[in-house]
C-alpha cells in the first residue's frame, strides 16, 4: 500500500486531455478503433450565417464546378459520440468536391453538403484529416464494399464507412473517408512516404469545356511536408516523381483510349495489373482515369504501389461484350496478355475469406448484419462472376498489341501540346540538391539557387514564381540505385551498399556482414530464413557524420533491415551499429530465437507492423532507445537491456506486446507504452532508471495507452496522462 501511494503521487494528469474526451481510452482500445462504436459525429460552425452563405453562393454560380474561391474553410467544433463516451475536438472544415452533386437537399429543403474535415486535436479512428461525403458521390454501400475488398487484397485503401452526422442542428447519413496521409499510409502497415495523384490543378476552372487540359495534366505530389523534412526525403520524391511523370507521357499520344493504363513500375508491373483487374469487376473504371489515380512510393522495394481512390464501383453484372467499350478496349490491350490470371481468383473462393469480408462490411454499415451481410453476398457473387468473365475475355482476346513499354520521357510531345493549348507553363529541365538549396534549371536557359519549399511547389502545387510550372527532368532508369548490390538469395532477394562484405555459409546457415564503412547497409527482402544465424559487424568510426534524417538516400534506418521476412528459429547479432536503428524489422513475421545486440549508435532495435514472437533478446549499450516496437503484435519473453540512452523498451503507435521478464540497468525510462498500445509484463526489474514507466498519448492520430504490471521493483517514479491507464494486480490507476 505504502509503494500505490507513492505511485499515485507522481502520476500526471494533463487537463488538455481530459477536457477533450469524457473518458479514459485506455478503457476502450479497441472499441475507440472500430466504427461500430461511433453513434454520431456532430459539426457545429460558429459563424453559421457565412457558413450557409458559402453553401448558396456555391448553389447560385453559373459553373457546374465548385469555384476554388468558394472552398473557404470554417473553424468548427467537433464532437464524437461513442456507445461510450464523447470526444470534442477544434477543427476547420471546407467544401468538398469539383462538381456540384455534392451539394443537395433535404426533403424539407435544408442544405446538406460535402465536406473536408481537418481535426486540429484529437482524431476519428486514427484520422486527422478525412471526408464527409454525400454517400451518392461514392455510390454509398458500393464503395464501402469495394474499400473492404480492397484492403483485404492488400491494396492501400482508405477507411471508408457510414456514419450518422448532423452539421449545425441538420442530420443526414454521411461516408467517412480518411484522406490519403501519413495516416492511411501506417493504417496499411507502410512506412511514410512519398504520395503522388493525378494533377487536377487545371482540369475543372476553364470556362469551356471540361478536361480541356487533359492531355497535359500529369502527376503531383501531394505530401510535401514529408519533402520538407530533409534531404533524403526530397531526393526519393524527386526520383519518384520523374519516374510517375514519364508513366504519364507513356499514355499521352492516344489519351482517351488509352489513357486508363499507367504503369509507373517499369518491367515490375504486377501489381498495377491486379489493380486494373479487380477495378474493371467492380465497374471502377472511374479510378482508372489518370486524375483519379494516387500512387505511394515503397523505397524499400524502390516499386509504386496503387491506392484506391474513386472508383465510384457498381456491383452490376458486366455485359458479354463490355470489353467492345474503348476505354476498356484501351485497359486489356495494354494492361494485360494472353498469360495473364488474376492471382486472387481462388482466395476470393475460399470461405473464410468471404466471411472475413462480411464481417467487415457489417462494421462500416449501419444496417443490421443480417441485412449487411445479405448485401455483402450479392455483391460478392457479381464481383466473383464479372472476375470470371474477364479472365476469359483475356483468355480468348485475339487483338492484344504488342506494345513494348517506352521509358523514354517524351518531354517534347509534351511541350507540343501545351504549345497547342497557347497555354502558359514554366519548365524546369534540370534540378541539384545540396544540403541547403537547390539549384534550379529551366528551358529558357535561367538557373537560379533556390530554397526546397520553391521545389516543393513545383512538384505539388504546379507552381514557380507566380507561373504555372512543371519540372520535366529525365528519369533515368534505376537512378537511385546504381551504388547498390542486389544479390537473388533463397525465395528473395537482398540489397546492400556497395561496400558491404556479405559472406554465406550455406551448410552452416550463417551469414556474415560486415561494414567497410560507417554508412554501410544491408536489406533482406521477401525472403523466408529458417534456422539461420545472422552476424552483423559495423565500422567503429567516431568521425562518421550523421544523416539529417533518421533513413538514408534509400529509405533504410537500420545498418541490418529486414522488410517482408518470414523469421523460423533465426537468431540475430549485431555489433558496433552506426545507424539510426542496428536492427531494423519491417512488415515481417515469425519467431526469432536470440537477438543480441551491443554497442549501437541510436536505437538498438526498431521493429515496425510485424507480428513476431521473440524468445530472448540481449543489449549492451544504445545512445538512445533499446528497443522501439510500433504498429504490430509482439510476443517477446525475456530482455535484458543494459545502458539505454532514452527508453529500455518503448511501444507505441497501437502495438500489443506482452513479455514473461524485462530487465532494464540504465535508461531515462524503463518502459513506454505510448498511442493506444497495451503492455503486459509479468516481472520488471529496474535499475538506475530516471523514471520507471511512463503511460501516455504522445500523436495526434492516436490516443492514451494501457500498460499491465503483474510486479515490479520500480513504482515510485511514472509518468501516466489522463486518457491512459495503468494496472498492477487488482489495482487500476
Amino acid at each position: 500500500m505504502i509503494r500505490f501511494f507513492v505511485l499515485i503521487t507522481f502520476i500526471i494528469f494533463p487537463l488538455s486531455s481530459l477536457a477533450e474526451c469524457n473518458f479514459i481510452h485506455a478503457d476502450f482500445i479497441t472499441e475507440i478503433n472500430s466504427p461500430l462504436s461511433i453513434k454520431e459525429i456532430a459539426i457545429t460552425v460558429p459563424k453559421s450565417s457565412k457558413f450557409s452563405k458559402n453553401f448558396f453562393k456555391i448553389v447560385t454560380t453559373k459553373s457546374r464546378t465548385i469555384p476554388p474561391k468558394l472552398r473557404k474553410k470554417f473553424v468548427a467544433s467537433v464532437s464524437i459520440e461513442y456507445e461510450f463516451g464523447k470526444c470534442n475536438y477544434p477543427a476547420k472544415i471546407w467544401q468538398n468536391g469539383d462538381l456540384k452533386d455534392h451539394i443537395q437537399f433535404t426533403k424539407s429543403g435544408m442544405p446538406l453538403r460535402s465536406l473536408n474535415v481537418k481535426l486540429e486535436k484529437g482524431n476519428i479512428l486514427n484520422a486527422v484529416k478525412f471526408k464527409l461525403l454525400l454517400p451518392e458521390t461514392r455510390g454509398g454501400h458500393d464503395e464501402i464494399f469495394q474499400t473492404v475488398i480492397m484492403r483485404e487484397l492488400g491494396f492501400i485503401t482508405p477507411e471508408t464507412f457510414e456514419v450518422q452526422t448532423r452539421v449545425n442542428g441538420i442530420s443526414s447519413l454521411m461516408l467517412f473517408q480518411e484522406d490519403a496521409r501519413k495516416e492511411l499510409l501506417e493504417r496499411n502497415s507502410r512506412r511514410e512516404g512519398p504520395i503522388f495523384e493525378g494533377d487536377e490543378t487545371i482540369l475543372w476552372g476553364d470556362k469551356g469545356r471540361l478536361y480541356k487540359y487533359d492531355d497535359i495534366s500529369l502527376s503531383r505530389l501531394i505530401n510535401d511536408k514529408w519533402f520538407l523534412k530533409g534531404k533524403q526525403s526530397a531526393e526519393i520524391s524527386i526520383s519518384a516523381y520523374k519516374r510517375l511523370q514519364n508513366a504519364y507521357l507513356s499514355r499521352a499520344d492516344n489519351i482517351m483510349q488509352y489513357g486508363l493504363f499507367i504503369q509507373p513500375n517499369l518491367d515490375l508491373d504486377y501489381l498495377f495489373k491486379n489493380y486494373h483487374f479487380t477495378l474493371i469487376a467492380s465497374n471502377g473504371f472511374h479510378g482508372l482515369v489518370p486524375h483519379n489515380r494516387r500512387f505511394y512510393y515503397n523505397s524499400f522495394l524502390d516499386e509504386f504501389e496503387p491506392i484506391y481512390y474513386d472508383g465510384d464501383v457498381s456491383f452490376k453484372e458486366l455485359d458479354n461484350d463490355f470489353y467492345l467499350n474503348k476505354d476498356v478496349l484501351g485497359v486489356f490491350q495494354l494492361s494485360f496478355d494472353r498469360n495473364y490470371n488474376y492471382p486472387f481468383r481462388e482466395l476470393i473462393s475460399e470461405k473464410n475469406f468471404q466471411e472475413k469480408v462480411f464481417s467487415e462490411f457489417s462494421r462500416r454499415v449501419t444496417l443490421n448484419h443480417k441485412n449487411s451481410k445479405s448485401i455483402a453476398k450479392d455483391k460478392f457473387l457479381i464481383f466473383i462472376k464479372n472476375v470470371d468473365l474477364i479472365q476469359n475475355t483475356i483468355e480468348g482476346y485475339d487483338d492484344f498489341i504488342d506494345y513494348k513499354k517506352n521509358n523514354s520521357t517524351n518531354y517534347e510531345g509534351l511541350f507540343s501540346r501545351i504549345s497547342k493549348h497557347d497555354f502558359d507553363h514554366l519548365a524546369v529541365i534540370k534540378t541539384e540538391l545540396s544540403d541547403d538549396g537547390v539549384t534550379i534549371y529551366r528551358k529558357d536557359g535561367q538557373v537560379t539557387y533556390e530554397t526546397y519549399e520553391a521545389l516543393a511547389e513545383i512538384i505539388s502545387e504546379m507552381s514557380f514564381l507566380g507561373r504555372r510550372a512543371i519540372l520535366t527532368e529525365e528519369y533515368k532508369r534505376n537512378e537511385r540505385f546504381n551504388n547498390i548490390d542486389l544479390t537473388y538469395f533463397k525465395d528473395g532477394y537482398f540489397i546492400s551498399s556497395y561496400g558491404t562484405k556479405i559472406s554465406i555459409n550455406e551448410e552452416l546457415g550463417e551469414i556474415y556482414i560486415e561494414q567497410s564503412q560507417p554508412q554501410d547497409w544491408i536489406t533482406f527482402v521477401n525472403i523466408t530464413l529458417q534456422d539461420w544465424d545472422v552476424f552483423f559487424k559495423g565500422k567503429e568510426e567516431n568521425i562518421y557524420k550523421n544523416n539529417q534524417q533518421r533513413f538514408n538516400e534509400h529509405g533504410m534506418t537500420g545498418c541490418l533491415n529486414f522488410y517482408n521476412v518470414s523469421f523460423d528459429d533465426v537468431s540475430l547479432d549485431i555489433r558496433d551499429g552506426f545507424c539510426e536503428d542496428s536492427l531494423n524489422i519491417v512488415s515481417s513475421s515469425g519467431s526469432i530465437e536470440t537477438i543480441q545486440v551491443e554497442e549501437a549508435y541510436s536505437d538498438a532495435i526498431d521493429l515496425d507492423f510485424s507480428r513476431i514472437h521473440i524468445n530472448s533478446i540481449s543489449i549492451h549499450r544504445a545512445k538512445n532507445d533499446c528497443i522501439d516496437v510500433s504498429g504490430g503484435i509482439y510476443k517477446i519473453r525475456n530482455v535484458i537491456a543494459n545502458n539505454c540512452g532514452d527508453k529500455g523498451l518503448s511501444v507505441g503507435e497501437k502495438s500489443n506486446l506482452s513479455s514473461e521478464k524485462i530487465t532494464v540497468n540504465g535508461a531515462n525510462i524503463g518502459i513506454s507504452s505510448k498511442d493506444y498500445s497495451q503492455v503486459k509484463v509479468k516481472e520488471t526489474v529496474l535499475g538506475d532508471v530516471k523514471n520507471c514507466f511512463e503511460v501516455i498519448q504522445k500523436k495526434q492520430e492516436f490516443g492514451g495507452s494501457f500498460l499491465e504490471l503483474e510486479s515490479s521493483n520500480c513504482l515510485d517514479k511514472v509518468t501516466i496522462d489522463g486518457l491512459s491507464k495503468v494496472k498492477m494486480g487488482n489495482n487500476e490507476f
